[in-house]
């Protein structure tokens, strides 16, 4: 399989948080993909506004367990998030890039935030609460136009 190929057919994911990818995916773990670390990952990066190039490739996570699972509606939804235009989805490429950026965003921020919580070796309160925070935003929020910032 060519370079071109991998990155049409899979998604990218850095070598810089490879340690926090393997910390919270598994069988005893809070996910049990890397696709869904990724997947989450892609909607904190999004709503914290990080938007992260990938400097170095870890192996990549093809894209066929995403649309399996069907999680690829994330990658898809992530995009249309970010740009509020449809025409966005007509390049799968950049799609795929711009979620994987978000994803990469997003890792920074989990690993700053479990970085600040050292005794929470599993890191389920620190991404509860991070949930709880998003969800306490959007609480009662009535249908509006803005988009609202959230910080963690």
């Amino acid at each position: 399989m060519s370079k071109d190929q991998v990155s049409k057919n899979s998604v990218n994911r850095s070598t810089e948080y490879h340690d926090l990818i393997d910390r919270l995916y598994g069988a005893d773990k809070i996910f049990r993909y890397i696709y869904e670390v990724l997947c989450f990952a892609a909607y904190v990066g999004l709503h914290g506004g990080s938007r992260k190039k990938i400097k170095s490739k870890d192996e990549p996570v093809r894209l066929r367990l995403f649309e399996e699972n069907e999680l690829d509606r994330h990658i898809w939804s992530i995009n249309l998030f970010d740009g509020n235009d449809v025409a966005l989805l007509k390049d799968s490429t950049k799609c795929l890039e711009a979620f994987e950026e978000y994803a990469n965003g997003g890792l920074e921020i989990i690993d700053n935030k479990l970085k600040d919580h050292p005794e929470d070796l599993t890191g389920i309160d620190t991404l509860s609460a991070m949930i709880t925070t998003v969800q306490a935003s959007f609480a009662g929020k009535k249908s509006t136009a803005k988009k609202k910032k959230i910080k963690f």
